[in-house]
């Protein structure tokens, strides 16, 4: 389902559209319907690339089509493997992580992030975690999780990756990161941020080196087997 919102931005009103689904077999007919649902974790990604002055045709394959791809294959996983658990799960797709001007500020970015963590507040019992997910498919495959995430989710995420012989690409930043799991943290979910490291400093970040060249299946795996795995540890936990 689809959840608009109007919003100022450095360009004027912009209405931007977050995407929000569930494995519920009966139909649904609203999103206040949806919304009502008992969740126990909710899996997000931001959908929007990165309008850039002079690359019209930019394409953003990891920053973020690489996350937007993973969690389509992940939900198709889970809901076949265990659909209760699956029930449980709500993903988001946010609309507007991306700023108009040259980098996220209080006033500039995070659009869609912030109206969907509005409803988090009314949520009763409010979702247990988050994981968020963005540039999780480069070929030289690099997370940096924030300074500040909550520590059961990074050990979770150390966990998984140990399981599967993954525990050199995954590791934690020396410092916060501002993404999209800033306002679900401060709407009392606590969210953790799957990215990709030393972004910012790249040659190919918000250029047009961000296209399909820069994805590896085997970086996709990666990523697929290890979210998997916290998916599957976190939805069971009592």
């Amino acid at each position: 389902m689809t959840q608009q919102k109007q919003r100022d931005t450095p360009e004027g009103k912009h209405t931007f559209t977050n995407l929000i689904a569930r494995y519920q077999p009966d139909k649904l007919t609203t999103l206040d319907d949806l919304l009502k649902l008992p969740t126990k974790g909710i899996l997000c990604a931001h959908l929007d690339s990165k309008k850039i002055p002079g690359i019209p045709d930019f394409l953003g394959a990891d920053d973020a089509a690489s996350a937007c791809a993973l969690i389509i294959e992940l939900a198709t996983t889970l809901s076949k493997e265990n659909p209760e658990l699956a029930k449980g799960l709500e993903i988001v797709f946010f609309d507007g992580e991306e700023a108009f001007g040259e980098n996220i500020t209080p006033e500039d970015g995070l659009y869609g992030s912030r109206f969907y963590a509005h409803t988090l507040y009314q949520r009763k019992p409010k979702p247990e975690f988050g994981i968020l997910l963005d540039m999780v498919g480069h070929k030289d495959l690099k997370i940096a999780v924030p300074s500040d995430s909550p520590s059961k989710l990074y050990e979770s995420m150390l966990r998984a990756a140990k399981e599967h012989g993954y525990e050199k690409h995954y590791n934690k930043a020396e410092h916060p990161i501002i993404d999209d799991h800033v306002y679900m943290n401060k709407a009392g979910v606590p969210t953790i941020d799957i990215i990709g490291k030393d972004f910012a400093h790249s040659h190919w970040w918000h250029q047009e080196g961000d296209n399909i060249d820069l994805i590896s299946a085997s970086s996709l795996t990666i990523s697929y087997h290890v979210v998997l795995t916290m998916l599957r540890e976190q939805l069971a936990a009592k």
